[in-house]
């Protein structure tokens, strides 16, 4: 062979060595060639100025190749052919005006990331290429190992195959382990295949794995009758890999229970790929593997609720998976994002499945979500327990010998606190329990809900002081300014509820949030931390109830992350009306205790803040208070009731109710009014107003049973008119 014709074939098996080994280049269409080269060079020069710290001609690269339209695909596969782009974009992402641009081309490289290694045709063409020479099948390899999980349920049907290769299978068995823990999930599904050489392969995969959250399934296996003896060698060892010699003594129910609970808990080894914002949910159906991709932040309750079922399958009376899996759902519902959807929720909400549980159990759920500061699960299995749980149930402690209802009358949220003391008031219980004391004290408090938020801000320098403290007024919050940690605290305790605490650098945020942790009323609390330094946003990141915002933020922004900090629990602050319904949720309690005379709760501890509440701005609380007065039989009540009855600034509705309440008091405890009042309502009788107010007040003075020489003046007036 000449010189010249041995440089024209390697050239060309250059070119075929660059074909292979690129996949973009495989993909692209010659007629657009032109923009591909236009890309490529636009995505050379962005990475360049960022090196050279050219904001400026960085960021117009950045733009055009976000204006270009080129596919999330196209983009990905540029960031994986130039060694070390993705550490360039971040330190691009630190020059001046460059971070949104950053994290836009970011989000389409993860994008074309996922699109690249879930297409299933270019699975199928690498599964393809491991048939051919051995470069082709090591590249081939390399791209399944690439699309991670979402390879198996092609490599599994290619292993069960009878006609797939001896070679082939080998390479596929290599294959399986090198997709490490991403693949566990789908591997573990895999396993209830009938055919041995699937569960071989896969069973060897998990075992070099060695991830323990694969264990349950694999001892469910090994439990499978029929078995051959060869199988049954692979996967005890992989159990033993995967799970120790526990993992063969503990019973199926109890493995799968300790599964639910690391995906409850969202244990690190179990997490999805923070990534994405979507999670595969693996089945096996019709001898195949599959999955549903299903919003993240719901993925681990999903799980979760899928290995109690399993559990409960295993042992009907392990009411522990039962428990769990309440909790799990309602914690489900709660984390689906606003305007998503839960593609395989089932039928029937969870709010169903608590009201038809047995009591035991949803006090079991309560209580474990009492102790993880769980709120909005707190709040619906309080309501459920309300709804369908008798007085004796509520009020006798459960295993341990607490009461999670009654323990949820120190949560440190005013909506849990107040909804339990409901739920024992409206239970009418017969006997006093423990914490029965408290009840009145929740319903006191719930009378004097305003609806107004509460800010407490700690910060020592001046300056940001000043700029926060008009902030958080304009936002709509009552403030107290306390720069000393140690005082701000004591505040904290005896504010009547606060909803946010403001913290800066100064004094250091981390140590006056680990102070405001130890308190049992201040560990949710939400917290802003007013902070440039990266330092303590790392400090404060396990810390769920922490928002963090950079000092030079503006009123919006700061307005932004009190909300956002209010919202973190699962439910934000009251709001006006809010807190009127709710304190005439309280006043009607109080007066259905009265009628029924119940003797566990002294309903007369609550009469200062029911007569508060009859100067309250809002119509319904006024009524709501006056009506549980009207069951207090003292002077002190009734004449709290008479006043309202007579004040003309109030509306007129408002004094025909204070009046009927009125009239309920003296029936019920004679009149006791004084003769200031008496002449009042007397005036009223025989004034101008509406014929149904004087109606009202007529009957009021019936019931009062004035002294025969207020009727005579009475008729005598009204003689006058005739």
């Amino acid at each position: 062979m000449t010189a010249k014709r041995r440089h024209i074939v390697c050239a060309l098996l250059v070119g075929i060595m660059i074909l292979a080994w690129t996949p973009s280049l495989w993909s692209q269409d010659t007629a657009d060639g032109d923009a591909v080269k236009t890309l490529a060079k636009q995505w050379r020069d962005l990475l360049h100025y960022i090196r050279i710290g050219q904001q400026d001609m960085a960021q117009s690269f950045a733009k055009a190749i976000l204006a270009s339209g080129a596919k999330p695909r196209q983009i990905y596969l540029l960031s994986v052919e130039t060694h070390g782009s993705l550490a360039d974009l971040a330190r691009g992402a630190r020059l001046g005006g460059m971070k949104v641009l950053v994290d836009k081309i970011t989000a389409l490289i993860e994008k074309g990331y996922e699109d690249e290694r879930s297409d299933p045709d270019q699975i199928g063409r690498s599964i393809a290429m491991l048939g051919k020479s051995e470069r082709e099948a090591r590249i081939g390899a390399a791209r399944l190992v690439r699309s991670g999980e979402y390879g198996l349920p092609q490599l599994v049907q290619k292993l069960a195959d009878a006609k797939t290769s001896i070679g082939i299978r080998e390479k596929i068995v290599g294959i399986l382990p090198r997709i490490g823990r991403q693949g566990v999930r789908a591997m573990s599904v895999a396993l209830q295949s009938t055919e041995p050489r699937v569960i071989e392969a896969v069973a060897g995969a998990l075992g070099r794995i060695e991830y323990p959250h694969a264990a349950p399934q694999l001892r469910q296996l090994l439990e499978r009758k029929g078995l051959l003896p060869r199988t049954k060698r692979i996967v005890r060892a992989a159990l033993l890999s995967c799970g120790g010699k526990g993992a063969t003594e503990k019973s199926l129910a109890q493995l799968y229970y300790e599964l639910a609970l690391k995906y409850y808990y969202r244990s690190e080894s179990v997490l999805p790929d923070s990534r994405y914002a979507f999670a595969n949910v693996w089945r096996w159906r019709n001898d195949r593997l599959e999955y549903t991709p299903v919003p993240r932040p719901i993925f681990c309750d999903i799980y979760a609720m899928r290995y109690c079922r399993i559990a409960l399958g295993y042992d009907g009376k392990f009411h522990k998976a039962l428990s769990l899996w309440l909790g799990a759902y309602l914690k489900r519902e709660a984390n689906l994002p606003t305007g998503a959807k839960d593609p395989l929720a089932p039928k029937e909400p969870a709010k169903f499945f608590a009201l038809a549980s047995n009591a035991r159990y949803v006090q079991d759920a309560l209580g474990r979500a009492l102790r993880d500061r769980d709120t909005v699960v707190v709040l619906n299995l309080i309501e459920a327990l309300a709804r369908t749980a008798g007085a004796e149930t509520l009020v006798q402690p459960v295993s341990g010998g607490v009461n999670p209802l009654v323990e949820a009358l120190r949560y440190p949220n005013r909506r849990v606190q107040v909804l339990a003391a409901l739920s024992l008031a409206r239970a009418l219980p017969r006997r006093r329990f423990t914490g029965s004391e408290m009840v009145v004290d929740v319903l006191k408090s719930a009378l004097r809900l305003s609806g107004k938020k509460r800010a407490i801000l700690v910060v020592a320098q001046q300056d940001l002081r000043n700029k926060l403290k008009d902030a958080i007024r304009a936002a709509g919050y009552e403030l107290v300014d306390e720069p000393d940690p140690n005082k701000a605290l004591v505040a904290a305790r005896g504010a009547k509820g606060v909803d946010v605490i403001v913290l800066s650098d100064s004094p250091r945020a981390v140590g006056v949030i680990r102070d405001l942790r130890r308190d049992p009323r201040l560990a949710i609390t939400p917290v802003v931390v007013v902070s440039g330094s990266s330092r303590t946003a790392t400090d404060v990141k396990d810390d769920k109830y922490v928002v963090v915002i950079a000092p030079d933020a503006d009123a919006g922004a700061v307005a932004g992350a009190m909300s956002a900090a209010g919202k973190l629990s699962g439910v934000g602050p009251f709001d006006q009306a809010e807190a009127g319904a709710w304190a005439v949720e309280v006043a009607k309690a109080i007066r259905m205790l009265g009628l029924t005379k119940n003797g566990v709760f002294n309903i007369l501890r609550t009469q200062d803040a029911l007569l508060e509440a009859l100067a309250d701005k809002r119509g319904n609380v006024r009524v709501a208070a006056a009506n549980a007065l009207a069951v207090l039989t003292t002077s002190k009540a009734q004449a709290g009731i008479a006043a309202l009855a007579v004040d003309s600034a109030v509306d007129e509705k408002i004094r025909i109710a204070a009046y009927k309440a009125l009239s309920e008091s003296a029936r019920k405890s004679g009149g006791n009014v004084s003769d200031e009042l008496a002449d009042a309502i007397v005036a009223v009788v025989i004034g101008d107003g509406s014929q149904v107010e004087r109606q009202a007040a007529a009957e009021a003075l019936a019931a009062l049973g004035l002294s025969s020489e207020k009727s005579d003046a009475m008729i005598l007036k009204t003689s006058e008119n005739d």
